[in-house]
């Protein structure tokens, strides 16, 4: 009995194997040398940046979107009722840049709105570009960026794409839980599929960078059409996608970089905050996620400690167990070359998805009660 089920996990672990080797090959990255002489004319493009209390990022985020090298863009801010020093930054970098940048003040949150996509949506408000980029405050992009997403954009003829860029982790939370993001969209879904295939279901976005034609986001409703949702980047894509637009997701690690988080709590606290609402709040999708990391990343673990400490060297025991965890290494390896991660976080996985799993209790607990997050709190009811 014991044989049948390490080879199922060894079929479902190829599987994500072969995903990942085709992502390897197929997962578009964008790069600083990026050009195509084919592109003559730059639209327009309105870059708008959402900013709740990122005293610590805001300057360094809006300092490096106004140095972007392109003929025509805007940067637009909008400071949500900040109760840190974001507010005061803003104005001192509106002081030095007063053609370049436009800050807005947010109104209060209404009634049936989460905080983020109301910030976009009053963003979208005062855009003018025909092309939309919505991009976290916790970003910082290079000077090329702008151009060689547009490049990539106009050329690859998408209407919405999304980016995963490089995510600076500084401490051990942020090393061990953060890259479970990347295994998710490397090893599960081939890329390809989320432009070629129009079922909904396959569908990828990051919030932290989401660009779309001004036609195409104001066709859906934009940031309406996911007014009450916490996770509003997918569901975000599912809708461009269900109305019959093409979407993208592409690797941007070397032209732009996120600080998500800043240590252990900030990190298990904004998972938490994502994990059971992103499923919809449906138990048995939790309990089969939960039970799936156990399974493939723990398990196999927990079986080679036996194996060593019995000196039970049996095939099913110890041989099928250590090519599951050569197997998972060796796609976090490619992930780790693929968005230049540091080598040692290829063999923290299975601590990954204890803490995957832990993130998870937890989302559900705070699904019983309200979702806390940057000073204001949602519960189950108001949200999707």
């Amino acid at each position: 009995m014991i044989l049948y089920y390490q080879l199922a996990i060894t079929a479902a672990l190829l599987i994500f194997f072969g995903i990942a080797i085709r992502n390897l090959f197929l997962f578009p990255k964008i790069k600083k040398s990026n050009t195509n002489t084919n592109i003559r004319t730059f639209p327009k493009v309105s870059i708008m940046v959402p900013a709740r209390n990122e005293e610590k990022s805001i300057q360094a985020c809006v300092e490096s979107l106004l140095s972007m090298d392109y003929p025509d863009f805007e940067v637009i801010v909008l400071n949500d009722n900040s109760t840190d020093a974001t507010g005061s930054i803003l104005e001192s970098i509106v002081e030095r840049y007063p053609e370049k940048l436009t800050v807005i003040n947010g109104t209060p949150l209404p009634q049936g709105w989460v905080g983020k996509p109301w910030a976009c949506h009053q963003l979208s408000q005062h855009a003018k570009g025909e092309l939309l980029l919505f991009t976290d405050a916790d970003t910082v992009h290079s000077s090329e960026s702008l151009r060689a997403v547009v490049e990539y954009f106009l050329t690859e003829k998408v209407d919405f794409v999304s980016m995963i860029p490089y995510e600076k982790m500084d401490t051990w939370g942020e090393a061990t839980i953060i890259p479970m993001i990347h295994y998710l969209y490397f090893a599960y879904l081939p890329n390809d599929w989320i432009a070629k295939k129009p079922s909904v279901s396959v569908s990828a976005a990051n919030g932290q960078y989401m660009f779309f034609k001004s036609e195409v986001y104001r066709a859906i409703g934009g940031h309406t059409a996911v007014k009450n949702n916490v996770v509003e980047d997918v569901f975000l894509a599912r809708t461009v996608k269900k109305e019959g637009y093409i979407t993208g997701l592409i690797n941007g690690s070397e032209i732009v970089t996120c600080k998500m988080y800043w240590n252990f709590k900030e990190t298990f606290e904004g998972f938490s905050k994502n994990f059971y609402p992103g499923m919809s709040y449906r138990p048995f999708a939790m309990f089969t996620s939960i039970t799936h990391f156990f399974l493939l990343y723990i398990a196999p673990v927990i079986f080679l400690i036996f194996a060593l400490v019995t000196q039970n060297f049996s095939f099913e025991l110890f041989w099928l167990p250590l090519l599951h965890y050569t197997i998972f290494t060796t796609i976090r390896g490619i992930i780790t070359y693929s968005f230049s991660m540091p080598i040692y976080q290829m063999f923290l996985h299975p601590l990954c998805a204890a803490l995957a799993i832990g993130i998870g209790i937890n989302s559900v607990r705070w699904s019983r009660s309200k979702i806390q997050w940057k000073g204001r709190s949602y519960s189950k009811e108001e949200t999707i």
